[in-house]
């Protein structure tokens, strides 16, 4: 049937995308989300860089929405062209445990298109 994948992977409780250290700064390389909202939990991020930008605002081409420099808690990555890419970065502070990452398009999330990863 259909699914949705992380890293390969379909949804599985068991077992976690990674660990990340607590107070560890975290810089992250998203592709392969177009047009799936992805929705990170807990710890706010900023958008560093994303290949689909108008150069002189710096936000996105497809809704003017979503610029560089934002603190984001879900990355809606436009697709105007084909393939983009976003460079996000996070500081996981104050809670440790399962940080869930997701698809906001619930049909999506349903297809097992979320993941997680442990903070420690």
């Amino acid at each position: 049937g259909n699914s949705c994948l992380f890293n390969g992977m379909i949804f599985n409780k068991s077992e976690s995308m990674g660990v990340i250290g607590l107070g560890k700064v975290q810089q992250w390389l998203v592709e392969g989300v177009e047009g799936h909202p992805l929705h990170i939990h807990v710890n706010p991020h900023q958008i560093i860089d994303f290949s689909s930008k108008n150069e002189s605002t710096g936000c996105d081409l497809e809704f003017g929405y979503q610029c560089v420099g934002d603190m984001i808690d879900t990355l809606q990555i436009p697709q105007p062209n084909g393939h983009a890419v976003a460079k996000i970065r996070f500081l996981p502070t104050d809670f440790v445990g399962p940080q869930v990452l997701h698809c906001h398009y619930l049909v999506h999330e349903d297809l097992g298109c979320l993941t997680y990863h442990q903070i420690q």
